[in-house]
């Protein structure tokens, strides 16, 4: 049986970093989670012999189908791009995400508070019903981002009263479009 030098982990970095070139729709192939789930002693096995420094998978918050398994299944993996002066962080794609046939329901991302500022970020890039209801719907539906989705909304109310007078048509517009149901 022939093996990548660098095993399966390493396989599937370079496997999700090459999905997530250029543009366009990027729904998790199912067959990707099924090959994730029975492969979980080797990838286990190929992170522990890494070095420490980089025993995780470097797997980036575009596939949030694949992350949410990924940390279901307590495979580490590398902490999302934090926010820094001059550069935006990482966000999750809750677009892609919404639109697969069965979206996992993110318990593990909900549970792993590293994921939080990038589901926020995310959260904020929607500005109306027509780019985010759906997503919005979507996330309300699932287990895991019912909570994510209602402190982010907590967070939006209390900014737009920290607002002031002034700031309240911005905040109710904000608030605004989200679906009612």
């Amino acid at each position: 049986e022939e093996r990548c030098a660098d095993g399966a982990a390493g396989w599937l970095e370079r496997f999700h970093t090459a999905r997530h070139r250029g543009w366009g729709d990027r729904r998790t192939p199912p067959a990707l989670l099924d090959l994730v789930e029975r492969a979980v002693g080797r990838l286990r096995a190929d992170l522990a012999a890494r070095p420490d420094d980089r025993a995780f998978l470097r797997i980036g918050v575009e596939d949030l189908d694949l992350l949410d398994l990924l940390l279901s299944l307590d495979l580490p993996v590398a902490d999302p791009k934090p926010e820094t002066p001059g550069t935006s962080g990482a966000a999750l794609n809750l677009s892609d995400w919404a639109r697969g046939e069965n979206p996992r329901d993110l318990t593990a991302v909900a549970a792993d508070p590293r994921f939080r500022p990038a589901f926020r970020r995310s959260a904020n890039a929607y500005h109306d019903a027509s780019s985010g209801a759906d997503v919005m719907r979507r996330l309300a539906a699932a287990a895991g981002g019912r909570p994510m989705l209602t402190e982010w909304v907590r967070e939006v109310a209390r900014d737009s009263v920290a607002a002031g007078l002034p700031g309240v048509p911005k905040a109710i517009a904000r608030l605004s479009w989200l679906p009612a149901e």
